[in-house]
């Protein structure tokens, strides 16, 4: 089964590119490949192609030399960079950063990636969900506030 098909059971709810799934589903299998596929399809930098409540997982990009306008999470994070190379700023420290590199960002965290010289892929894991609707909002508010 490909969970980026439309399929309704009484247990979960899968669509396209999105996953959303209750307690009672005891896993699911995505390939990179599929996954990629559903953010191309869904535009954007960032497309989240599963959620439960505990956790949420989706696929970040950025260009090289792209400005990353994020504001920190109410959720911890983990980003694993798929592809490209650049650095990234967490809590006042730069890091370097290259396809394999997993990064650890706490809740609540100042952090953004930059100088992006390859562009980047990055496969990203909150905890609990990303709520994007506050992480919109609190870029908006750090936009107001520049």
């Amino acid at each position: 089964m490909n969970p980026f098909d439309t399929i309704a059971t009484s247990r979960a709810v899968f669509s396209i590119g999105r996953v959303s799934m209750t307690n009672q589903v005891r896993g699911s299998v995505w390939s990179l490949d599929d996954a990629l596929a559903a953010h191309r399809k869904a535009g954007g930098a960032y497309f989240q192609f599963f959620a439960v409540p505990e956790m949420s997982a989706g696929i970040y990009t950025l260009a090289a030399g792209s400005i990353d306008g994020q504001a920190p999470h109410v959720e911890d994070e983990i980003y694993y960079i798929v592809s490209g190379r650049g650095q990234i700023f967490i809590d006042g420290t730069s890091h370097p950063v290259e396809t394999g590199a997993t990064i650890f960002v706490a809740r609540e965290v100042e952090h953004r990636f930059h100088d992006i010289t390859e562009d980047l892929t990055i496969l990203v894991i909150f905890a609990p969900a990303h709520d994007e609707a506050e992480s919109d909002r609190r870029r908006a508010d750090q936009v107001e506030g520049a």
